[in-house]
């Protein structure tokens, strides 16, 4: 498909073509070129051939599809280092096993407190056969990043699970809740806002958030496993 015949649907696309221009885009399509009398021309091929236009966004409405989908696949693949990797003791399930899924999350997230009760009950998981690698996304509120920033000061795979678990068991934590929790499993909330803490976890959260633009993802919860993302949560679609 051609830049300019590209450019022009998507003008139109974004309500600000007027009704010549869509003719112009079947024109484009069909291959034909300019006259004397543009105005006349684009008429008539319009009456004669309005299944052009829509061919023609179609056409666009495809490539769009394959621009996003090679966007997921070089932002997965660039990323795919920290994606399956317990930087912080991040990591849910068996270190061997040998599915792997990212999931993008927020302690605050009903949907997300959902999917990972689902999860982590799944005989797959139980059995070993999955680790899900937990990765912070607060954006619904300063409670969340909070919440994300303790959890980052764990020192090992059993306290992050101790904690996250917990956290997400309960719908409306309080700082005061997370903060009692994060101590009773050995991790130490005041640390995670001195400023070699916060540097490290603002770090983070800006990669996580940058990574989350250029997925087009929204909100969460979101997963990657074997390649493939998945928006949101479907308990008929899990991501293993």
């Amino acid at each position: 498909m051609s830049q300019k015949l590209i450019i022009i649907l998507r003008a139109w696309q974004g309500g600000i073509m007027k009704a010549t221009c869509f003719v112009a885009a079947a024109i484009l399509l069909a291959g034909l070129t300019a006259c004397a009398d543009p105005g006349e021309r684009l008429s008539q091929y319009y009456i004669k051939h309005p299944e052009a236009l829509q061919e023609a966004l179609n056409r666009l409405a495809q490539y769009q599809e394959q621009e996003d989908t090679k966007a997921v696949m070089a932002a997965i693949s660039a990323s795919s280092s920290w994606l399956y990797s317990d930087e912080y003791g991040n990591r849910l399930g068996s270190m061997n096993a040998p599915i792997k899924v990212a999931m993008f999350t927020d302690y605050n997230c009903a949907v997300c407190k959902k999917a990972i009760k689902s999860l982590i009950n799944d005989p797959k998981f139980k059995n070993g056969e999955v680790s899900i690698f937990i990765h912070d996304l607060p954006i619904l509120g300063e409670d969340s990043a909070y919440f994300a920033r303790i959890g980052m000061m764990a020192q090992s795979n059993e306290e992050f699970a101790e904690y996250f678990e917990g956290l997400m068991a309960i719908d409306r934590p309080s700082r005061a809740y997370a903060e009692k929790l994060a101590m009773n499993v050995g991790i130490d909330p005041k640390a995670a806002i001195t400023e070699p803490a916060l540097s490290k976890s603002d770090v983070i959260i800006r990669r996580n958030r940058d990574f989350f633009r250029r997925v087009g993802a929204s909100g969460t919860p979101v997963f990657i496993t074997r390649g493939e993302l998945f928006k949101g949560w479907n308990p008929l679609k899990k991501p293993f």
